[in-house]
C-alpha cells in the first residue's frame, strides 16, 4: 500500500521513490548510485525533503515534539516553511518536481508493486493516482513512489525493463494544490530518505538519529561516466545540485492530439451515445473557449454520472489514445474518469481548474487503452467515490458547487487509425464533437 499519512503536496508533481536503506546509526551500505531522472528535460524543485522530520504532522509520535513551522534542508540549515528562499513545507517526505502533465519515467528497472488510486475510496487523498516500483541495489531493497499522476501506463505486477520507461503522465490527483510530481525514496517499512543525500558536514542529520529514521545517501546514477552522481536537471539549482538534461527518447504517446488525422473518432455530449444519470443542466456556450461546439452539461448534485458509450462496431478492435477537452474557464479541482474497456477498467484524473493556465492546452491526455468495439465499453465521469455509494468525490468539486466541465473527449487511435472522443462539460459522451458537462 502507498503511505496513508500524506498531507498535501505543493504545486509540484510528487514523485515518490522508495528505497530500503539502513536506518539510524548503522553503517552505510556501499552506494554507487542507480537512480535516473524521472522526467525529460529541465524542471523546478517545488518542495524539498524535510530532514527534521519527513513525517508530516506525526513528529510527536516519532520524536516527542511537534515541529510544524520549520523544515531542514540537506545542508543542515533550518528554514521557516513560509520562507520564499527555500521551496517546501514542514514534514515533506520527498521531492516535488514541477511537472505539468508531462511524461513520468521510471527512475530504475523493477517490479510495479502498486499502480492505481492511493485511496480508492477518496481520490482527493494522499498521492491520488500513483505508481510504486521496487528494486534491489547493492543488496538493499528500495521502493520508489510516483504520485499525483493523471494517467497510468503500467499495471500492478508488471515488470519495468529499464530506467526511462514510461510510467504515466504527471497531474494533480490526490491531496494536491496543482500539477506536479512527488518523488520519494523509502524502504519496505516506509522510512523515507532524501535521494540527494545529506551534505550538512559536521551537522548530524536529525532524521538519521531517529530509531525509525534513515541515513540519506546520494542515489543518483553516474550517467556520464565521470565518477560522480548525476541528478536530474533543475532550473533552481541553488536548492539541489543540477545534472545533465535527459533528452526525450520517445514522443509516443502524443500528449496533445492531432485533430487533422482523418481517422480521429469524436464523441460529443450531443450524441445519442452520451447519457446522464441524475440532475444535469445544459447551457449554450458563451464563448469559443467554453466548450468544443455550442453547448455543455453541468451539475452540482452529488451521485450523478455521465457516460460516453460507442455503439457496437463504431470502434475497431485495437488500442486508442484517449483525450478530454478541458475548457479554459473550468473550475473543478479534479474530474475522475473511469475507462471501461476490453473487460477491465482504468482510472484517469484531471485538475480542470487551471489546466489551460498550466499547459496552454485544451486537451488532456487520459491514457492508451485497448478497445474491442463490442458496444459494452464506455467512459464515465462520476461525482462519487468508487466503493462508497452516496458520497461525493471531492475531486469533482460537486460538494462545493463547482462544475465538472468536461466538454469534449477525443479517442485517438495509435496505429493506422485515429479515434477521437470529444465530450462536453458534462463529462461523458461518445461520438461527435463537443459539449460540456460539469459535476
Amino acid at each position: 500500500m502507498f503511505k496513508q499519512n500524506r498531507v498535501f503536496s505543493i504545486i509540484s508533481f510528487v514523485f515518490i521513490a522508495t528505497f530500503i536503506l539502513l536506518r539510524g546509526a548503522a553503517a552505510q551500505p556501499q552506494n554507487t548510485g542507480f537512480l535516473y531522472p524521472p522526467y525529460f528535460g529541465t524542471t523546478t524543485v517545488n518542495s524539498i525533503f524535510d530532514h527534521e522530520y519527513p513525517v508530516y504532522d506525526d513528529e510527536i509520535k516519532y520524536v516527542g515534539e511537534a515541529i510544524t513551522t520549520t523544515l531542514m534542508h540537506n545542508d543542515g540549515v533550518r528554514y521557516q516553511d513560509t520562507a520564499n528562499n527555500i521551496p517546501g513545507y514542514s514534514g515533506h517526505d520527498g521531492i516535488d518536481y514541477g511537472l505539468r502533465y508531462q511524461y513520468v519515467l521510471a527512475s530504475h528497472a523493477g517490479t510495479v508493486l502498486e499502480a492505481g488510486w492511493d485511496d480508492p475510496a477518496n481520490h482527493r487523498l494522499n498521492l491520488g493516482l500513483a505508481v510504486q516500483l521496487e528494486t534491489t541495489h547493492n543488496g538493499e531493497t528500495y521502493q520508489t513512489d510516483y504520485g499525483h499522476l493523471s494517467a497510468l501506463w503500467v499495471s500492478q505486477g508488471e515488470m519495468v525493463d529499464a530506467a526511462g520507461d514510461l510510467l504515466g503522465i504527471s497531474g494533480s490527483t490526490g491531496n494536491s494544490t496543482g500539477p506536479h510530481l512527488h518523488f520519494s525514496v523509502h524502504d519496505t517499512a516506509d522510512a523515507d530518505m532524501n535521494p540527494y543525500g545529506w551534505g550538512g558536514g559536521a551537522i548530524v542529520d536529525p532524521w538519521s538519529q531517529v530509531a525509525t529514521g534513515m541515513v540519506s545517501l546520494n542515489l543518483w546514477a553516474d550517467r556520464d561516466g565521470n565518477g560522480t552522481n548525476d541528478p536530474p536537471s533543475i532550473s533552481n539549482s541553488t536548492v539541489y545540485s543540477s545534472g545533465a538534461v535527459l533528452a526525450p527518447t520517445f514522443t509516443d504517446p502524443r500528449l496533445t492530439p492531432d485533430l487533422a488525422i482523418s481517422t480521429t473518432y469524436i464523441l460529443d455530449d450531443s450524441d445519442d451515445e452520451f447519457t446522464t444519470i441524475g440532475l444535469w443542466q445544459t447551457e449554450t456556450c458563451a464563448a469559443a473557449t467554453d466548450c468544443y461546439e455550442d453547448e455543455w452539461h453541468h451539475t452540482v448534485i452529488s451521485d450523478v454520472t455521465a457516460v460516453w458509450q460507442p455503439a457496437a462496431g463504431e470502434l475497431y478492435a485495437q488500442e486508442y489514445d484517449l483525450y478530454a477537452y478541458i475548457p479554459q474557464g473550468a473550475t473543478t479541482t479534479q474530474a475522475s474518469y473511469r475507462i471501461n474497456h476490453n473487460s477491465t477498467y482504468h482510472w484517469a484524473g484531471i485538475r480542470q481548474n487551471g489546466f489551460f493556465a498550466s499547459t496552454n492546452q485544451r486537451w488532456a491526455y487520459l491514457g492508451r487503452y485497448e478497445f474491442t468495439g463490442d458496444g459494452s465499453e464506455y467512459i464515465q465521469l462520476t461525482s462519487k467515490n468508487e466503493g462508497i455509494p452516496g458520497t461525493d468525490d471531492e475531486v469533482t468539486g460537486v460538494n462545493i458547487g463547482r462544475r465538472v466541465e468536461q466538454r469534449h473527449w477525443k479517442l485517438l487511435l495509435r496505429k493506422q487509425r485515429d479515434l477521437t472522443f470529444r465530450a462536453g462539460d458534462a463529462g461523458a459522451s461518445p461520438r461527435r464533437a463537443c459539449t460540456s458537462a460539469a459535476v
